[in-house]
């Protein structure tokens, strides 16, 4: 008896499944398909209507629907014509047939049969599944969802329709298409909304990244070492300091600076500068082959904050803490790397810069397991400075010293010197350079100057010139050469340079190169992209000559990344060569992430080097384990290590284990965490992000229950919304103080800050304000307030009074919802029986109104506003009336019609001040808004003969005139 009752109610509600009308899915050839619905209560079944039709926020199209007994049907010419479907109607044989999305899926429809073929499948349907009216053929939006495997969401208060599509679909290619012709290269979107500004402060706290470790080697080596980078503003100036120091030496390594940016331009006495920096600072870059180092002094700038100026090469650095390993990508080939990191900052100095786009990346591993990453981009398509343009970029250091202790620098330029260097654009297409080193203490090597040029030829390829000389007679001349075919960065280097190469030494060492190189792309499709990067490179010296090829291909899938790179050397001899390679893999495998390389030689003798593997899994939302070994296959060495790392939100906890081949075994504790303080809120915390280096904003999410936008008195902190920054592409999660702290931002790039109404906790809750925008500052805490109220509603019936003052629903026609300084703030539709609704509103004094369009023919004469609470207000029968517009029709004496209404004016002027007296009425205009013309009128009567009679007049006295019968409305 049981068994028969439970087995009835599942039959119960497997039949009433399909009639609920807010989800409704069934599985038809082998596919899922939803059809949702909301507000369609007040429809009456056999209704049509007519929907707009969106996808990804992109409107497409009108598309008509009827409401059916068991939902909605749509018409089906409208929808495959939206949806670019290949697909016609045979009204003889009541047939439909044509292809969709790919001409391999075939589709054909026999309403008299009853019967569809979608691709090699045969679906059978009743007479209940469509309708035809009028002509048109109307269908079950489920089937139509099942066979083409699509999504609708009907709003039948507003009259949309969302779709979305399990395979692309031929209108999303031409979106596509679209989107790549009028948005080429790789810009993004500018920032749109109110800014607030982060100017700098008398006194920030300081933010600091912390890093602390201690290792130990048998229990006899004990190592402890601690690490500190910050950031603050000090009078006005951001300060930035870096401090190490290990058992032994307790500041082993120091950098402290003081700098102010602004891309507007700070007047410092005579000089506009953008950026000034003093302390430990780099030092100009010069020109040619002349490196840099960190030493104390000042630098002053007036170079773009965002542009790079020099299109040759590229500098790439930055801070990070003591013992980390950096590997740096060009376009997904790794081509250099700095290895147990200890000066706090990583340096990679005169990367060449392809012509066309060049994408790096910086992956940083940490000692025990850590792993950050960064981007940067560049695109080189000519000269970055424009005809008259002029930047200069000046320094005084002190070379080989910082303000806390000695660096290392060259032994005869050590000490004060003055660097220099001014660019200038001739043309967009030629631009040049002269750069000077000048030292200020007698240096052996007193002076250095420097200059170049680079011409842009045809925006195909750019050519540089950069020559040298400094004091003691040695000299660098480079030819450079760089374009772009098919996609391939090709390049060529000339270099002829005669340099000492000790100090005191007379003769001077003189080296020709050629180095040619070939970048680029081989292959891409869906998730497999094959690289490569070809080098060779011949060298002559006085003692002899050598040639060095590389070829490095990387092969990146979804099975991860595949490397080699092959390197060839060949000296005097050409037997006397060697040949050696090392193969790389990354990538994830089933939540296992994991590197393996393995170095090899091929000559002089064949054999296997040494091979590493590492790999790493993540436990759960905290822990993380990772294992390594290292082998040497040439004297059989070998390293085995073990790693547990606890990642904390306000903190990351790592332990160590290493065992090497001859019984020594390491054991060690790193400990990573940043201090933050925000005096605007008062809010001290700690949190595992880097702070001081990068850009962060603080922004705090609350319910505004008293509607002033500032947090006080009982507003509630919100958990778990979702706050985003638009151009620098992070997002954070609010905490249970309702607060979300978004690190690594752009550094002085405005962006604009936004939240995920989706993730607010109560449907109901909505934004006070669309967002506002900032600039991040390197070190800085910004502090951003994100109110939250309740949202309102109202609703109404739009109606028409026509000229008997009998009143019927407006259909179908715009109604708006006014703001402050008439201010549109939201549009609808009102529906077939005047029926309209406003949602999602925020509190305020508003007005509502039916948005009168050039071809309608009525008036709203009542002012119709409302009020707005922060208690969320649903107001109802917020109804609007229209009038219609009497039409008077008559003659005028029409002088003639004018495409503006300016030169008509002008016109009337004219003759009126001319034959003032010939007028007994003012000249009037009509405005033909279909023909989009402005008609001159001297004279209206409801007879011809009158308009006639003023006509003659002014005939007379040779003016022009005509008479027109028309229609106007008053």
């Amino acid at each position: 008896m049981i068994s028969k009752c439970f087995i009835a109610a599942l039959l119960c509600v497997s039949a009433a499944i399909p009639y609920f009308s807010h989800a409704n899915t069934e599985n038809t050839i082998g596919q899922t398909y939803s059809v949702l619905s909301y507000g369609e209560d007040r429809i009456q079944t056999g209704e049509v209507l007519f929907f707009s039709l969106y996808m990804e926020g992109y409107y497409l199209s009108e598309v008509f629907a009827r409401k059916s007994k068991t939902g909605v049907q749509l018409e089906l010419q409208s929808l495959f014509s939206a949806l670019d479907f290949a697909i016609s109607y045979d009204e003889n044989v009541s047939r439909y047939n044509g292809w969709f999305i790919d001409q391999a899926q075939r589709f054909s429809l026999d309403l008299k049969l009853r019967e569809a073929v979608v691709g090699d499948q045969i679906v059978r349907f009743d007479t209940s599944d469509f309708a035809q009216i009028d002509g048109e053929v109307y269908f079950d939006a489920r089937r139509v969802s099942s066979w083409f495997g699509l999504q609708f969401k009907f709003n039948y208060q507003d009259l949309k329709l969302q779709m979305s599509s399990e395979q692309q679909l031929p209108i999303e290619r031409r979106i596509e298409r679209q989107n790549r012709q009028f948005s080429p290269g790789t810009a993004q979107q500018s920032p749109v909304l109110p800014w607030k500004a982060t100017p700098y402060q008398v006194w920030s706290p300081p933010l600091l990244d912390i890093q602390g470790s201690f290792n130990t080697m048998n229990l006899k080596d004990n190592v402890a070492s601690l690490s500190l980078l910050g950031s603050q503003d000090i009078a006005f100036w951001n300060t930035a300091y870096f401090l190490s120091g290990r058992s032994g030496d307790l500041l082993s390594e120091s950098r402290i600076s003081a700098s102010r940016e602004n891309e507007s331009g700070v007047d410092f006495g005579p000089i506009t500068a953008t950026q000034v920096e003093i302390g430990d600072v780099l030092g100009t870059r010069i020109g040619g082959n002349y490196r840099t180092s960190y030493a104390r002094g000042v630098r002053v700038s007036d170079r773009p904050l965002y542009r790079q100026i020099d299109t040759q090469t590229v500098r790439i650095s930055g801070v990070i803490q003591v013992g980390w390993d950096v590997e740096l990508y060009q376009n997904g080939l790794m081509i250099d790397q700095r290895l147990n990191v200890q000066s706090g900052l990583y340096d990679f100095e005169s990367i060449e810069l392809y012509f066309g786009s060049n994408e790096f990346e910086l992956v940083m591993y940490g000692p025990q397991g850590q792993v950050l990453q960064e981007s940067r981009s560049y695109f080189v398509a000519g000269n970055n400075i424009a005809e008259g343009e002029g930047y200069f970029d000046t320094s005084i250091v002190d070379t080989g010293k910082t303000l806390l202790g000695d660096n290392v620098g060259m032994p005869d330029i050590s000490g004060w010197n003055l660097l220099s260097r001014y660019d200038y654009g001739f043309s967009d297409d030629l631009s040049v350079y002269g750069g000077m080193r000048y030292g200020l203490e007698g240096q052996e090597n007193v002076s250095q100057l420097n200059i170049g040029a680079s011409y842009d030829v045809w925006n195909k390829g750019i050519l540089n010139v950069d020559l040298s000389r400094d004091d003691q007679g040695a000299r660098y001349y480079q030819f450079q050469g760089r374009t772009q075919v098919n996609q391939h960065a090709l390049s060529f280097v000339l270099t002829d340079h005669k340099v000492r190469t000790e100090l005191g030494q007379a003769l001077l060492q003189h080296t020709q190169e050629f180095a040619v190189r070939a970048a680029g792309t081989l292959y891409r499709h869906n998730h497999v992209r094959l690289n490569y990067q070809n080098t060779l490179n011949w060298r002559r010296e006085q003692a002899g000559s050598d040639f060095l090829g590389s070829s490095l291909l990387s092969v990146a899938t979804q099975f991860g990344t595949f490397s080699n790179q092959l390197d060839y050397h060949q000296t005097n001899s050409a037997s006397d060569h060697t040949l050696k390679g090392i193969t790389r893999w990354q990538g994830r495998v089933r939540g296992t992430y994991g590197r393996i390389g393995l170095s090899y030689q091929l000559h002089p003798q064949k054999q296997l080097s040494d091979y590493q593997i590492q790999l790493s899994r993540i436990l759960d939302s905290q822990f993380d384990v990772e294992l390594d070994y290292t082998k040497s296959l040439i004297n059989e060495d070998y390293e085995i290590g073990a790693g547990v790392n606890w990642q904390h939100d306000r903190f990351r906890l790592t332990g160590r284990f290493s065992y090497l081949q001859n019984d020594d075994w390491q054991v060690g504790l790193t400990g990573q965490f940043s201090l933050g303080y925000q005096s605007y809120s008062n809010e001290f915390f700690i949190t595992d992000r880097r702070l001081a280096s990068t850009g962060s904003v603080l922004v705090k999410v609350f319910l505004d229950q008293n509607n002033n936008a500032i947090f006080d008195g009982n507003d509630r902190l919100l958990e778990g919304v979702k706050i985003r920054s638009v151009q620098g592409f992070s997002q954070a999660f609010t905490d249970t103080k309702g607060v979300a702290l978004l690190g690594n931002m752009p550094l002085n790039r405005q962006t604009d800050i936004v939240m995920d109404e989706e993730s607010l906790p109560d449907p109901f809750y909505i934004a006070a304000h669309d967002g506002r925008s900032i600039t991040p500052r390197k070190g800085f805490l910004a502090y951003l307030e994100y109110p939250v109220v309740h949202a309102g509603e109202l609703e109404g019936v739009a109606y028409e009074k026509d000229l008997n003052g009998q009143e019927q629903p407006l259909a179908y026609a715009d109604i708006e919802l006014v703001g402050r300084n008439q201010k549109v703030v939201a549009t609808v539709k009102s529906a077939y029986d005047g029926y309209y609704v406003f949602s999602n509103i925020r509190p305020g004094q508003y007005e509502a109104r039916v948005k009168k369009r050039s071809t309608d023919n009525f008036r709203q004469h009542n002012t119709v506003e409302v009020a707005l609470s922060n208690l969320g207000d649903v107001l109802l029968e917020v109804d609007l009336l229209v009038e219609q517009l009497p039409h008077y029709k008559g003659y005028i004496a029409r002088g003639g019609e004018f495409d503006s209404l300016t030169i008509l004016q002008a016109y009337v002027a004219i003759v009126f001040k001319r034959s003032r007296h010939l007028f007994s009425t003012k000249p009037f205009y009509v405005h033909d808004k279909k023909r989009k013309k402005y008609l001159l009128g001297y004279k209206f009567a409801k007879q011809s003969q009158q308009a006639a009679r003023a006509c003659l007049k002014l005939k007379q006295n040779h003016i022009a005139c005509e008479v027109e019968r028309i229609s106007v409305a008053q």
